[in-house]
């Protein structure tokens, strides 16, 4: 058993992390977000319709405003497992969808009505990043973006922390070669951005797409 498993549901936790991101949408774009935003424009400028895009473990919600200002005809939706989460999220976004939901009770089928799914920062708050990795690859979404990746040239690995002086979670970190070889291995072009030597963002096209 995973010890801080159930350690985001606080609401207390996304309140702050809410307020803490609306005072960063005021400010210099964070790396993760630009990031973000230039992977749905290259989808875009390469002549891919996108309609929808699914948000998972999208936390109190900030990516449905960076979407909604910059692309807004993209219909957004969030899950998260933390109820209290999409409490914050739907009522300080009403403009977009959320719902409760486990990336592990996602499935081919019920992915294949969005047309890209967006993943930032869960693979990180987990003691299993690898294998969240691995689900969600063997979902074979169209489009996939994994963003602000912890990686390694070490055999992946977590520390605990302690988030907004609140709870203590996982921080992980993959082993860079063997994400490279999943994303090939499972059929996918890769484009990848860097915040920094430990921080990547990537935008996975299945290459039949």
């Amino acid at each position: 058993m995973h010890e801080h498993k159930d350690s985001w549901k606080s609401r207390t936790v996304f309140e702050k992390q809410l307020e803490l991101n609306i005072k960063e949408l005021q400010g210099p774009m964070l790396p993760h977000w630009k990031a973000f935003l230039s992977f749905i424009k290259f989808i875009i400028e390469d002549g891919k319709t996108i309609k929808s895009l699914l948000d998972v473990g999208c936390g109190c919600g900030t990516f449905s405003r960076l979407l909604y200002t910059y692309f807004p005809d993209i219909e957004y939706t969030g899950i998260d497992y933390a109820a209290e989460a999409i409490e914050v999220a739907a009522r300080q976004w009403p403009f977009a969808k959320f719902k409760q939901g486990d990336y592990q009770d996602l499935s081919a089928a019920s992915i294949s009505e969005f047309d890209v799914i967006n993943a930032c920062s869960l693979h990180n708050v987990l003691p299993n990043g690898d294998a969240a990795v691995e689900y969600l690859l063997s979902l074979n979404p169209k489009f996939l973006i994994l963003g602000k990746v912890l990686i390694t040239d070490r055999e992946s690995y977590y520390e605990t922390y302690q988030a907004y002086n609140e709870i203590t979670t996982y921080k992980f970190f993959i082993n860079y070669s063997w994400l490279r070889d999943q994303f090939l291995s499972n059929g996918y072009d890769v484009v990848e951005i860097k915040d920094d030597a430990i921080v990547s963002n990537f935008l996975l096209r299945k290459k039949d797409v």
